[in-house]
């Protein structure tokens, strides 16, 4: 706490002075501002890593401040103080991206847990963000080296558990999000089944199940090949098309071990 720099706003002048007082007791550079104004003006100026606001403010209240300071900057963690019966504007703030809200007044103790607890999502949003921009300069040739890869062990694997591999896989790297999209797929079983109509769903199910089941292969072919881990985040199935759309999210708060086996069992 001692490295860091807070931004205090609040208008009520015996409150400020009590929590001033507080906040100087465990934070490096401490910088207060009586309005949604002149705390914008402050935060440009110094650019903190810890807000905390009361909402209902003259000039510029604490909403408008705070929208303001997230077209700045995505990382810095927000707290607003205000009062119990402002529910309207807690629930406004928690669209526009605060990290915690705390009814006055506050307890030292309450204070410090909740600035502990911000600070380290603020260091989190500052890991992932930096790691998403260094995926993001990858040449378009390092790109499709990863994304060929997983192509291939994906293929491999469908193959080995299905008796049929698809007949194309296209994997898109994009971001945060790793995409995979495979093209005739279906076994010949399955496509016996959706001769009939009323076995579409029933087909769709099964699939979605399949890849529900072996996530664990899926996540560890992809987290191994990038280097972060990935869960899966959606699945969707076309039997019309015989097409299949997987999405996974890379968690860049997670780097890939090395105690996982699954990928021996499967190469």
């Amino acid at each position: 706490m001692n490295n860091i720099k807070l931004l205090y706003v609040e208008d009520e002048e015996i409150t400020r002075i009590i929590t001033k007082k507080m906040l100087k007791e465990f934070i490096g550079k401490l910088f207060v501002g009586k309005d949604g104004k002149e705390g914008l003006e402050l935060f440009i100026k110094n650019r903190p890593q810890i807000i905390i606001s009361d909402l209902r403010m003259p000039n510029m209240n604490g909403i408008e401040m705070i929208k303001k300071i997230r077209d700045i900057d995505q990382e810095c963690g927000i707290i607003i103080n205000t009062e119990v019966e402002d529910i309207e504007y807690i629930i406004k703030s928690v669209d526009i991206g605060i990290d915690k809200y705390l009814v006055k007044p506050i307890e030292k103790e309450e204070m410090l847990q909740s600035l502990n607890k911000v600070l380290l999502k603020v260091i989190n949003r500052k890991k992932s963000n930096n790691k998403l921009y260094e995926i993001s300069q990858l040449s378009k040739v390092e790109r499709k080296i990863i994304e060929d890869e997983i192509k291939t062990k994906i293929s491999f694997l469908l193959k080995k558990l299905t008796g049929k591999g698809p007949k194309d896989v296209q994997v898109f790297f994009i971001g945060s999000v790793v995409e995979v999209k495979t093209y005739d797929a279906l076994t010949l079983m399955e496509k016996t089944l959706l001769n009939n109509r009323d076995n579409f769903m029933l087909v769709e199910y099964y699939r979605k199940l399949f890849y529900k089941e072996i996530d664990n292969y899926l996540i560890e072919i992809i987290s191994k090949t990038i280097g972060f881990v990935v869960k899966l985040n959606k699945i969707n199935i076309n039997v019309n098309e015989n097409m299949e759309h997987i999405i996974f999210e890379i968690q860049f708060d997670k780097v890939v071990g090395s105690g996982n086996n699954n990928l021996k069992d499967v190469e």
